[in-house]
């Protein structure tokens, strides 16, 4: 799904999610970057249907300006 149909979804109530928060993670930090490796879930409802998604993530953040600032950030369907 693109990021503009994802945005379009939430703007127009068809999806919104009730909870999301990360369980587990794990930060390396080499210098001014940082890779961090987690896990996170959520819940709500999209086209009408409750959902639950529980994928594992990878994030990289870079340090810019006097803050971290994310730079990339993947999911990946835990099966």
């Amino acid at each position: 799904m693109s990021k503009a149909k994802v945005i379009a979804s939430f703007d127009s109530g068809e999806r919104h999610w009730d909870e999301a928060h990360s369980n587990e993670f794990r930060v390396r930090v080499y210098g001014e970057t940082a890779v961090v490796i987690g896990r996170w879930q959520a819940h709500g409802i999209s086209t009408g249907q409750a959902f639950e998604y529980s994928p594992r993530y990878l994030s990289v953040w870079i340090w810019r300006k006097g803050r971290w600032q994310m730079t990339v950030d993947q999911s990946t369907d835990i099966t």
